[in-house]
């Protein structure tokens, strides 16, 4: 396929794209998002290492807070989209949040996460991206948008084609 050109230069190919700061790549596995997310993650916590610190004078409601405002959004943003696609890397995502979290509580390494996030009142990162996924689709018979609207509507199961049906009075 003879090269695409913009202004007279070549478009040079690419495996994976950023749209509405989503990475996708060709299989939509996301696992260049979600390295994004890791890094940019860490740079951030790195940033608010001071105000997490154990020695800071802030409150531990005051270092959730800031989690909450500035940390989590990193993590779930555009999860509707990538999170169930992703399960197998979200794994990676929910130790890079703990690192957070045991920083917010001075915890230790022997504490169970699960104390952890009862102490500050936050789901699991898995949890937490199956609540947003779910407000998202419900939100969509909602839309303004007609056929974002009408995408709500269509039954899960039924389709079109032949092959797709699970029973032999669907084709005839």
């Amino acid at each position: 396929m003879p090269p695409l050109k913009l202004f007279g230069r070549p478009i040079p190919w690419s495996t994976s794209v950023d749209y509405l700061g989503i990475t996708q790549d060709r299989k939509l596995t996301f696992k260049n998002h979600l390295t994004k997310i890791k890094c940019k993650f860490k740079q951030r916590l790195a940033s608010l290492c001071n105000l997490l610190y154990f020695k800071s004078t802030l409150t531990i409601l005051n270092k959730r807070r800031n989690f909450l405002q500035y940390l989590q959004p990193l993590l779930t943003y555009g999860c509707p989209i990538w999170g169930m696609a992703a399960q197998t890397h979200l794994r990676e995502l929910q130790v890079v949040q703990n690192i957070a979290l045991r920083l917010t509580l001075n915890a230790p390494q022997y504490i169970p996460r699960k104390y952890i996030h009862a102490d500050l009142k936050i789901s699991p990162l898995h949890a937490r991206i199956r609540e947003l996924a779910s407000s998202f689709f419900q939100n969509f018979p909602n839309h303004c948008n007609y056929t974002i609207a009408q995408a709500a509507i269509t039954t899960p199961g039924l389709h079109r084609h032949a092959a797709a049906s699970t029973s032999l009075q669907d084709i005839f």
